[in-house]
């Protein structure tokens, strides 16, 4: 016969009772897993760290977590990114000051990308604000040239149809 689970005081453990602790520990550790996975972790790394017996097993219990794999904010991704280029940054531009083959044209990769990332690189927003006055010159100008294909107006016959006209169908 099997022993029932007990506490450490010795009472009889409640399954319900364990079963929430589990739970409540799988939880946390699938948000822990997510946020790691945010932050930009590997899945084998987060694996690792948050005792997954593999990268398969910790990609599920995010997933089984939340339904679905969560969809991380902009704003979240582009401080991560920021935070990765920064890091980049940092790392070329003490290899160039070392004279490291290559470390030049990594640092600017890096800049050009710091760069995209905060829309530096985006076309200067160039704004018209015409007169009124350079505005009704303009409609004439594209009245003037769309309409010189038009004939010119014909004269119109006045007059009275006698008769039916024949369907052209029969």
């Amino acid at each position: 016969m099997d022993n029932p689970a007990t506490t450490q005081d010795g009472h009889q453990a409640d399954d319900d009772h364990s079963t929430s602790v589990d739970n409540l520990s799988a939880v946390a550790r699938a948000a822990r897993a997510a946020q790691l996975r945010a932050s930009g972790l590997t899945w084998d790394a987060i694996a690792a760290e948050c005792g997954y017996a593999n990268k398969s097993n910790a990609y599920r219990a995010v997933k089984s977590h939340f339904d679905e794999m969560p969809a991380f904010e902009v704003d979240d991704l582009r401080r991560l990114w920021d935070e990765r280029v920064e890091t980049l940054w940092r790392i070329a531009y003490m290899d160039a000051l070392k004279g490291k083959a290559g470390a030049v044209t990594a640092a600017v990769r890096v800049a050009e990308r710091a760069a995209r990332l905060h829309g530096l690189d985006e076309p200067a927003e160039l704004s018209i604000n015409p007169s009124t006055r350079e505005l009704e010159e303009w409609v004439a100008q594209i009245a003037e040239h769309e309409m010189a294909w038009l004939p010119v107006e014909a004269d119109v016959i006045d007059g009275e149809l006698a008769g039916e006209l024949d369907d052209p169908g029969e």
